[in-house]
């Protein structure tokens, strides 16, 4: 995977490529001379999301359907099922970290009023969290 390293932030960026598409991943807290590590873990972040990028999606629904149906309605706007929520919000792109977490965006195409979605994954892959961010 190439990588670029920007100096001023001491970060990485890269491009995952998932369905066809490609998607910025950034990698912060490292060295210059980390790239090697950088690229690792950049490769096992894309391998890993064009598994189970559905059961992010999953995840993210699961944790947030009852919040969107009982306090982010519009007035007149029908409860939203889990699959539709799925089939809604769209994969943005990765922030990682050097120790291995990172956090998935997805831009929720006005569920939460254009808000971000962020799942957050520890460094062995384990989805451990859901906030609605910006």
């Amino acid at each position: 995977m190439n990588l670029n390293f920007n100096a001023e932030t001491s970060n990485f960026t890269g491009t995952l490529t998932y369905n066809h598409g490609q998607y910025e991943i950034t990698l912060v807290d490292f060295d210059t001379d980390d790239l090697e590590k950088a690229a690792h873990l950049a490769t096992q972040i894309n391998n890993w999301l064009n598994s189970n990028l559905n059961q992010v999606k999953q995840f993210a629904a699961n944790a947030l359907i009852e919040d969107k149906n009982s306090e982010w309605l519009e007035e007149n706007e029908a409860p939203v099922s889990e699959e539709a929520f799925m089939q809604t919000i769209e994969f943005k792109g990765v922030l990682a970290f050097s120790e291995g977490s990172f956090e998935i965006y997805f831009n929720d195409n006005d569920l939460f009023w254009g808000h971000t979605i962020i799942v957050d994954v520890d460094q062995d892959f384990n989805l451990s969290g859901v906030n609605i961010g910006g």
